[in-house]
């Protein structure tokens, strides 16, 4: 087994993640240009060389964007072209070394019915529905 952490490529969360003993990272790489057809296999190597670097082993590729493959995720015409693209950067992740791709399929993105408030959160100002309801809605400046 190997205890990973997510990371982004700062030297503060690098060095953070080798004070904790961590030896292997996740990269959130965030959201791809809107015209990437891919994940292209430079980028996954400069990044792996750049985890290297810091001491650490990239394992894992979090986070391309739903809207890389939503098409996919809903069947719509387009479907077989984003297919592709997904299928040319795990390729290029097998390519750089990085093993294991931690996806999004929800096409919707995460869906609540409200926010729950945990032990200590404080309540939503007087006259808010919910915590996500924007500040300046609620009164607030």
């Amino acid at each position: 087994m190997k205890i990973a952490l997510g990371l982004g490529l700062s030297e503060e969360a690098t060095q953070f993640a080798r004070q904790l003993g961590v030896r292997h990272a996740v990269w959130g790489m965030g959201e791809l240009p809107p015209d990437a057809t891919h994940v292209a296999l430079d980028v996954l190597l400069r990044a792996r060389e750049l985890f290297a670097d810091a001491g650490l082993e990239l394992d894992v590729l979090e986070g391309f964007s739903h809207t890389f493959y939503h098409k996919a995720m809903l069947g719509q015409p387009g479907r077989e072209e984003e297919i592709d693209r997904v299928c040319q950067s795990i390729t290029n992740m097998g390519r750089a070394g990085i093993h294991v791709l931690s996806y999004q399929w929800m096409p919707l993105g995460g869906l609540t019915t409200d926010v729950v408030r945990g032990r200590g959160a404080p309540a939503p100002p007087t006259g808010c529905p919910s915590a996500n309801t924007s500040a300046k809605r609620c009164g607030s400046t």
